[in-house]
Parts: C-alpha cells; sequence; structure tokens
C-alpha cells in the first residue's frame, strides 16, 4: 500500500513542488522511505495550498487589470517616505 502510494507520488506532475516546499533533493525523497511516506501522507494538503495560489493568482490579475490605467494622484511618490 505504502508503496503504490509512493509511486503515485513519485509520477505526480507537482512531485518538484513537493520538493521545493520540504527543501529537500528528488533522490531523497525517492531513496528515503520514511520521507516519501511523509510527503505522501500531506499531499492532499500540499494540493490545496497550490490549487489555492493558483486561484489566488488569478484572482490578483483580474485586480490588476481592473485598476491597471487609473491615476491615483492623491497618492503621490511612495519611495519618498
Amino acid at each position: 500500500m505504502m508503496r503504490e502510494r509512493n509511486d503515485e507520488l513519485f509520477n505526480c506532475t507537482n512531485f518538484a513542488l513537493y520538493c521545493s516546499f520540504y527543501s529537500v533533493d528528488e533522490a531523497t525523497i525517492k531513496e528515503d522511505p520514511v520521507v516519501a511516506d511523509y510527503v505522501a501522507a500531506h499531499r492532499e494538503a500540499l494540493e490545496a495550498l497550490i490549487a489555492g495560489y493558483g486561484e489566488m493568482g488569478n484572482l490578483n490579475q483580474e485586480i490588476c487589470a481592473e485598476y491597471l490605467g487609473i491615476d491615483c494622484p492623491g497618492i503621490g511618490d511612495l519611495s519618498d517616505k
């Protein structure tokens, strides 16, 4: 069961992101079953986090597009402060 779950983990499209999140290289996860089991056990939470960041990125783009080109004379240059 664990082996099957880890095989799915290694072949996941977000595997490199998991490695980055935990600050480990791919070889460490593939060679150390304890690390692999931990990452696999928390995979659902990481997928939710990745999806959330994707949704926020889209929302941020929409907000920026909405305000693009608006002149804000009352704000001034923030670098002077």
